[in-house]
Order: C-alpha cells, then sequence, then structure tokens
C-alpha cells in the first residue's frame, strides 16, 4: 500500500488539497499532474502545498522546474497556495518571481500556513 501524499480538508464550504508536510512531492511536471489527478477524486483544483514539498531545483530558475510546474497549475486553471516553509532566504531572481506570482491569482507564497488557507478560500 503506497504512503499517503495528500489530503482533502475543507474550509468555508471548499474543498482543498493539502500536501502533507515534509514529503517531497514534486520533482518534475509528471508529479504535478499526479497532484492533479488526487485532486480529481474531491472535484477540486486548490492546493496547499509547502515548501518541503517541492525538490530543491524548484528554486532555481535555470532548471526550469518552477515554470514548468506552474504553468502546469495555470493550464489546469487550478489555485496554489505554497507555504515556505523555511526562514532561508531565497536567491534574488526567484524572490522576484514570487513577487510576480503573488500579484496575480493562480501561484501565491506564504510564510504562513493559515493566510494560506484563507487566501485559498477566498479563490
Amino acid at each position: 500500500m503506497s504512503e499517503k501524499r495528500t489530503k482533502a480538508e475543507k474550509i468555508d464550504g471548499r474543498t482543498y488539497i493539502e500536501c502533507i508536510q515534509g514529503k517531497q512531492l514534486i520533482s518534475s511536471e509528471q508529479d504535478i499532474l499526479d497532484l492533479f489527478a488526487d485532486s480529481y477524486e474531491h472535484n477540486t483544483n486548490l492546493f496547499l502545498l509547502y515548501e518541503s514539498n517541492f525538490h530543491p531545483d524548484l528554486f532555481d530558475l535555470k532548471t526550469g522546474l518552477a515554470g514548468a510546474v506552474f504553468q502546469k497549475i495555470a493550464v489546469y486553471h487550478a489555485r496554489a497556495a505554497v507555504v515556505l516553509d523555511s526562514n532561508e532566504k531565497k536567491n534574488r531572481r526567484f524572490q522576484e518571481y514570487m513577487y510576480e506570482c503573488n500579484q496575480g491569482s493562480l501561484v501565491c507564497f506564504f510564510t504562513d500556513q493559515k493566510a494560506a488557507v484563507k487566501w485559498l478560500a477566498g479563490s
């Protein structure tokens, strides 16, 4: 039996998929597509992700992983709140990328899990 990767949660009547904190789940485009499969079971396109769910390459824009993963979120009309779970400062380019994402409505980065869930509930 495979280990649980996600769980469905609700806030204000809206269901979202929360990835299990501390489990690295996303290291390729295929991995984000696998999360979409989890979401279809619960009829939602909302995701709560944690920094620890991503391979460290995501935070290095030169690898292209961030663009590939977050482009899939846009293509599938999903929304993702990403909770940064380390105090480690991101490189300047990734900080700029986070700023740009936070100006939109599809992917938003947070340092507080409660704020991230509130953002998802307001979608």
